[in-house]
């Protein structure tokens, strides 16, 4: 009996495991605008633009990460950071980033950027997982202040965009611009998802006090 028991307890911490890895890793997407939109692109580069993004909604959920569509030119050196700030102006019109840094995400190495424009990921850790507050209008941006002209990451954008917010980018001053949108996702944490997909990957259930696999 004790034999069975020791069993089905390993069994029961083994699930619990996988159910927290599933549910810590399940994302959901907040605002988005898709790569097919895409038909141009623009640098970030040290002395020319440094901070570059799109204004997006907030939606009452804890940020993840963000995806923005990227690729490099000649061989550009340091890192890239995600950074998420409040927004100034009217929405989807002049909108620009105001105040200090919400969120900042990990170091992304841009030297390992292709020279293919491709979805690209950074994720928030910890504190930086900030809650969007439903309702609220954010800036998302890209910020990388190395490189020259000749060495580079470059952004792909739509010039005639139909997201509902703005581009903005950062020289000296911050400059909006109605027609593009960036391409860009920002997930947030979907805890109820994770759960679900971890109930369907494994087929297991645990029921008075029984372990069942379906």
């Amino acid at each position: 009996m004790k034999k069975y028991v020791i069993i089905l307890i390993v069994a029961v911490i083994a699930i619990t495991a996988l159910l927290v890895k599933n549910y810590a890793f399940a994302v959901d997407v907040v605002d988005s605008y898709n790569e097919s939109n895409q038909d141009a692109y623009t640098s970030l580069y040290n002395n020319y633009c440094i901070k570059i993004g799109q204004s997006f909604t907030g939606d009452g959920s804890a940020l993840d990460s963000c995806k923005f569509y990227l690729k490099k030119l000649g061989s550009p050196t340091g890192n890239a950071t995600a950074t998420i700030y409040a927004h100034t102006g009217t929405f989807g019109t002049d909108g620009t980033p105001t105040g200090s840094v919400l969120a900042t995400s990990g170091n992304l190495d841009v030297s390992n950027l292709t020279e293919t424009l491709t979805l690209t990921t950074l994720t928030f850790a910890g504190a930086e997982k900030i809650t969007l507050a439903n309702g609220t209008k954010y800036f998302v941006l890209l910020e990388y202040s190395g490189g020259d002209n000749d060495n580079n990451a470059r952004i792909g954008f739509d010039v005639d965009g139909t997201h509902n917010g703005n581009f903005a980018r950062y020289t000296d001053v911050w400059t909006s611009n109605s027609s593009y949108d960036l391409i860009f996702y920002v997930y947030s944490e979907e805890e109820d998802g994770g759960r679900q997909a971890t109930q369907i990957k494994t087929g297991m259930k645990i029921n008075s006090g029984k372990l069942i696999i379906k």
